[in-house]
């Protein structure tokens, strides 16, 4: 770059032009990383908008700016292909066509979407939900729109630093926050948030493991800054080491490069050491084991890429400076054993146990059968419903391992991309890594070879590359790395040779670009010194064989300033007339390629984000608001308007058919008096639930099968029957554009029975029941569907495979089924669960047979597989059930299948021995128990009650004295010491002490 003094009024707005545009540009990733990475529709617009912005703004440097190598345009290049594979995937193609490409799409559309009355399609798209496709598109749009706009004004010392400043600035708060947030979290809870939850957010981001993904690309440009300041102190100090002791030991090696290291680092390479040490805790801290492999693998990538042994050993100074602040930082907010147990879990046995692994071979079944054109990028939430298996008791609205999610979206052509965009990616990092040796080149390389490879790791097991946050980020640094790249221009003299010549050639050739200066950098080019007394480090400087003027030389100042000036001309030949033109045409095709693409993005998040709004304004609405009637009435209003200007939305379609559904039971809202209570209210809103309409419907059916029923008649005075009829059409156009969407078929069900629906009920159950079968919310709510119609006999083994998720739910759904008068039997209903065979062998049956049936069962599971069957039990199998809720109020999260250790081993044991009449047996195994586990109270006030039954009674004060030593205050504690002493004989008409005892806050 021109010295800045010399510098013409059009170069000096055109370098200041390049830096607002770097700056706006490493804003906008660090601004979606706050307004929760960027996830939101409104975000996405706003981001695509700024992206087609940036890209209207960077068009005149484009074409002005100096040549460069054409490698720079891969990456765009490919990110547009992907975006153009996803475009076609949303076109309807001929059946047969798409049978071949993904015949489980041919099935969704031809099978899953059949109604009756209506055709199969003749012609269907790929995806299998074409909108979440579509809405997919923003993210290879701006990643190519990102990737060139780095390459055009990230050239420059300064523009770089502004990427990474900015960047770490962003890293260092995030990190702080969340931080924060943990420790806020600590002092209310009194402990850690429990790392086995998935979900829990981390600062600014509602997923832990997608902050800890942008925390790494944080660290990375954190590191490259520090690279930058490391190696421009050494510049600047070239002629410390001017005079050099040769020789010595070791140990005055060592001792003299950590002297150069320390004289190297000034106080802002301190702040930026301290800002790298934040944003790795707050990785650790967070408690994605992702993150933390990704860390580690990018350091050790970033230590082994060191050329040269010196910078090895810089590299290992500074990691262990880090290593000890990193220490120091989690000891001092009480952390280290925490992270510690969360990191041993990366190889340890949770990690066996982690869902995501069965998930994973539910998703590669799902994948051959999509094979080989995916099911639609976008739409994993749906495709890999009708295949899951053995995945976990919940919906995965992503494969959390981009490499199955991509397979199975994107099938072999996406695959094939995204591998062909990491080998050019290392292409051009090993062309950096080859020739450049620049301050701001290194610093380049080095935040790419950290982000690269920490991102790869980290999204093996995430999705956060999904975020526009990550993906806006990782596109500038790799659009940094290609602006660093320079053209290879063949000299016109070099012709056609053998291959020794043309390897010869090209050795040459590299030597000479590598002592050839940076583009990027405004520095003259450094040379090492062959002399070991010489400066390590010198200016390259254009010798003057002949006295200038009349015979003096020229100063040392104009020397150095000619040097400098020769030593950044290049070595190659211009480009020829032809070759420029060439170079415009590709820069004008790639920036047309992301403009349009940006373009239509921002279109398609407009209308996203619109239908967003109204579904959330929706989703917000309760009954008891003031004046709610005439708000569900405009949600109304803007629903429908929208369903005419974006009629292939499935999200808007079934939004709308559930506020007409809203709508028809308003009519209550305007009837009601003002002064009705609260309860009465609330009884009154659920009687108008759709629910209840279709019961009474098929109720009335099944006592006069042969008698025509009018499905209006079971609407109650001022419900309209148009808007049931609309809302099933609506319903059932949703399913059309998002054939594998539960939720949909969930409606459909509700609504069998407005004009003869119910047809095609017994098959929206099978497929509600196949989407589902992982998901016991979902499965209790379609058995109270299915026990009304098709009838009992199709909800039992529905409610079974809930049983066989979350067995803990045995009681709620034995409840369930009595309500509804079903007649089940209890043995065949429980599933080859020992804990759950004895809850209802305890709690849920009184014939002495059907309770010998079960502890048969338990008998015989235990003997064949030993004491691996029998889980960690909870507290249902401890409380009486109207008790649970006190102390379980998440009672529908599924239990965490983790072996019984030996302390719940033996009060099994106890309990089984009980209901079988052992009491001694039970005396034994209770006394195990509340030895392995003395804390217990509960365990230990039903030892005290067996004690007093066989005749005890010291031992069962005493127990009773044990437990008023953790509560001394509690009344209840007290009352029961002082009955236990009172008494002489063990009471006859008490109940069993397993019964009697209350759980108590200390449990």
């Amino acid at each position: 770059m021109p010295d800045e003094a010399h510098r013409s009024a059009s170069e000096t707005f055109t370098v200041c032009w390049r830096r607002l545009i770097a700056g706006l540009a490493a804003v906008i990733p660090a601004a979606a990383a706050w307004d929760y990475g960027g996830i939101l529709p409104w975000s996405k617009w706003a981001i695509a908008a700024a992206t087609a912005g940036l890209l209207i703004a960077v068009l005149p440097l484009l074409l002005l700016r100096r040549p460069s190598s054409r490698l720079a345009y891969g990456l765009p290049f490919l990110a547009l292909a992907i975006w153009g594979y996803a475009a076609f995937q949303t076109i309807p193609l001929p059946g047969s066509l798409v049978s071949v490409i993904a015949p489980a799409s041919h099935a969704a559309y031809s099978q899953w979407s059949e109604v009756a009355g209506q055709a199969v399609p003749s012609s269907m798209p790929i995806s299998v939900a074409p909108w979440y496709t579509r809405g997919y598109l923003v993210l290879p749009a701006c990643f190519a729109g990102f990737v060139l706009i780095a390459t055009v004004v990230l050239r420059g010392d300064k523009n770089v630093l502004i990427l990474l400043t900015l960047t770490t600035i962003a890293g260092v708060l995030t990190s702080y926050i969340g931080i924060a947030d943990k420790i806020n979290a600590n002092e209310l809870r009194g402990d850690l948030l429990d790392y086995a939850d998935q979900g829990i957010p981390f600062g600014p981001f509602v997923n832990r493991n997608n902050a800890a993904g942008y925390l790494n690309l944080c660290l990375a440009c954190t590191i490259g800054s520090l690279v930058y300041r490391h190696r421009k102190q050494q510049r600047d100090r070239k002629h410390d080491n001017r005079y050099q002791i040769s020789g010595g030991g070791r140990w005055e090696k060592l001792q003299s490069r950590i002297n150069n290291f320390a004289r190297s680092t000034d106080n802002l390479s301190i702040v930026l050491i301290v800002f790298a040490i934040v944003i790795a805790s707050g990785i650790f801290v967070s408690g994605s084991r992702g993150g933390m492999l990704a860390s580690v693998a990018g350091t050790l990538v970033v230590c082994f890429r060191s050329v040269n042994r010196s910078r090895k050993f810089t590299a290992l100074i500074a990691i262990s400076i880090g290593l000890v602040g990193f220490g120091l930082l989690l000891g001092s907010i009480g952390m280290v054993s925490a992270v510690q147990e969360r990191f041993a879990q990366v190889w340890g046995e949770e990690a066996l146990q982690d869902g995501r692994l069965d998930h994973w071979q539910d998703s590669l079944v799902a994948s051959a059968n999509f094979f080989p054109g995916g099911a639609g990028l976008g739409t994993y939430r749906f495709a890999y419903l009708p295949f899951q298996r053995v995945g976990g008791s919940s919906w995965f609205l992503n494969a959390d391992g981009m490499p199955f999610e991509w397979l199975l979206e994107g099938g072999l052509i996406v695959v094939g991309l995204i591998l062909a965009g990491i080998a050019w990616t290392y292409r051009l990092l090993w062309n950096l890594a080859f020739y450049k040796n620049s301050p701001t080149d290194a610093a380049v390389a080095t935040t790419a070879w950290f982000a690269i490879p920490s991102l790869m790791v980290s999204q093996s097991f995430d999705f956060g590359i999904l975020l526009p946050a990550n993906t806006l980020l990782a596109a500038l640094i790799l659009g940094a790395v290609c602006a660093t790249i320079k053209p290879a221009v063949r000299s016109k003299k070099q012709g056609k040779s053998s291959g020794s010549k043309r390897r010869r050639s090209g050795s040459q050739s590299a030597k000479q670009t590598s002592s050839s200066p940076s583009k990027t950098s405004e520095y003259p080019q450094l040379e090492v010194s062959p002399d070991p007394h010489a400066p390590t480090t010198t200016y390259s400087v254009a010798k003057s064989s002949k006295p200038v003027g009349g015979g003096s030389y020229p100063s040392s100042r104009s020397t150095a300033r000619s040097g400098a000036s020769a030593a950044h001309k290049p070595t190659h030949s211009p480009r020829s007339a032809g070759q420029r033109a060439v170079d415009i045409g590709l820069a004008l095709a790639c920036w047309l390629g992301c403009f349009s693409t940006a373009g239509l993005a921002v279109r398609q998040q407009y209308a996203a984000a619109e239908a967003d709004h109204v579904i959330r304004r929706f989703n917000a609405w309760r009954p008891d608001l003031v004046d709610a009637a005439d708000k569900i009435d405009a949600i109304a209003n803007e629903t429908h308007e929208l369903c005419e200007r974006y009629p292939r939305n499935p999200d808007l379609l079934l939004a709308d058919a559930q506020v007409m559904l809203t709508q028809a039971r308003a009519a209550m809202l305007r009837d009601a008096p003002e002064d009705l209570e609260r309860q009465e209210f609330e009884r009154r809103w659920q009687l108008t639930a759709p629910l209840l309409r279709r019961h009474q419907f098929h109720i009335q059916r099944a006592t006069a099968p042969d008698r025509p029923l009018d499905w209006q008649s079971v609407l109650m005075p001022g419900e309209s029957s148009e808007l049931f009829l609309s809302a099933r059409d609506q319903t059932v156009a949703a399913l059309q554009y998002c054939p594998l969407n539960d939720q949909i078929y969930s409606l459909l069900l509700t609504l069998d029975f407005v004009d003869e629906g119910y047809v095609d009920t017994e098959r929206w159950v099978n497929q509600l029941h196949q989407t589902g079968i992982r998901r016991p919310n979902t499965l209790h709510r379609l058995g109270v569907i299915a026990s009304t119609y098709p009838g009992p006999e199709t909800a039992l083994p529905i409610w079974r495979d809930e049983l066989q998720l979350v067995p803990e739910r045995l009681q709620n759904v034995w409840q369930t089924i009595q309500q509804l008068q079903i007649d089940a039997d209890l043995n065949t209903l429980v599933p080859d669960d020992p804990a759950a065979l004895l809850t209802a062998a305890d709690k849920l049956t009184t014939d002495p047979e059907t309770r010998e049936q079960l502890l048969s069962r338990i008998d015989a599971i235990l003997s064949s597989e030993g004491r691996s069957s029998l889980k960690q039990l909870t507290s249902e199998d401890t409380f009486a059930p109207n008790d649970v809720e006190q102390f379980s109020p998440d009672t529908n999260k599924p239990l965490k299948h983790r072996v019984a250790d030996d302390a719940q081993w033996h009060y099994f044991n106890a309990r089984v021995a009980m209901l079988r009449e052992d009491y001694s047996a039970a005396e034994d195994a209770y006394r195990e128990a509340v030895q392995m586990k003395p804390g217990d109270l509960a365990w230990r006030q039903q030892f005290a009650h067996l004690l007093l039954q066989n005749g005890k009674q010291k031992e069962a004060v005493k127990q009773v004295e044990r437990c008023l030593l953790q509560a001394p205050n509690d009344r209840r504690l007290l009352k029961l010491a002082a009955k236990f002493r009172e008494a002489e004989v063990p009471p006859t008409d008490e109940a069993t002490p397993a019964e009697e005892v209350e759980p108590t806050n200390e449990q």
